[in-house]
């Protein structure tokens, strides 16, 4: 299975380790002078409520933290991720502040993050449609496989042994 169950991945493509470890992987809303998240805290706000308000019924307060289930180390092709990458344990996020979403057959799921959910995401998304939507649309492809999206306040501890180089 390229969908892991017990870890979420977070590509660094451009990042060294140093400062996430010291300091976790903090929202960019928490870094209000980072160019990011000054031109795209709309874009944040209304991503917060299509995929996440659903399931949290919370107001918005972070960008959230973005991660995906899939390995992508292991689809074919995908040599260029060969970057740094966080593997941080499902365990370490705050269930009750991130959702499991993904698009399948045309309809966006959003679920709490639950075992039986990431199980049931790790079922569905096999390689064979893993690879098929890259091929498909190799721009933005996150919007469709599995993501966790974590709100949890304070970001999320990274252990040094997260950090997976390539």
């Amino acid at each position: 299975m390229l969908c892991s169950t017990t870890h979420v991945y977070h590509y660094l493509p451009s990042t060294g380790p140093d400062p996430i470890v010291r300091d976790g992987l903090l929202h960019l809303s928490d870094m209000p002078d980072h160019p990011n998240f000054g031109r795209e805290k709309t874009r944040f706000e209304r991503r917060y409520y299509d995929l996440a308000w659903p399931v949290l019924r919370r107001p918005y307060g972070t960008s959230g933290i973005f991660f995906t289930t899939v390995d992508l180390r292991r689809v074919n092709g995908r040599g260029q991720l060969a970057c740094l990458r966080l593997a941080v344990p499902i365990g370490r996020l705050d269930h009750d502040w991130s959702v499991l979403t993904y698009e399948y057959d045309g309809v966006r799921h959003r679920f709490p993050l639950t075992a039986p959910h990431i199980e049931d995401a790790a079922r569905l998304w096999t390689r064979d449609r893993i690879e098929r939507w890259l091929g498909a649309d190799d721009t933005g492809w996150f919007r469709y496989v599995p993501q966790v999206i974590t709100f949890q306040p304070g970001g999320v501890r990274v252990e040094p042994t997260d950090v997976d180089r390539p």
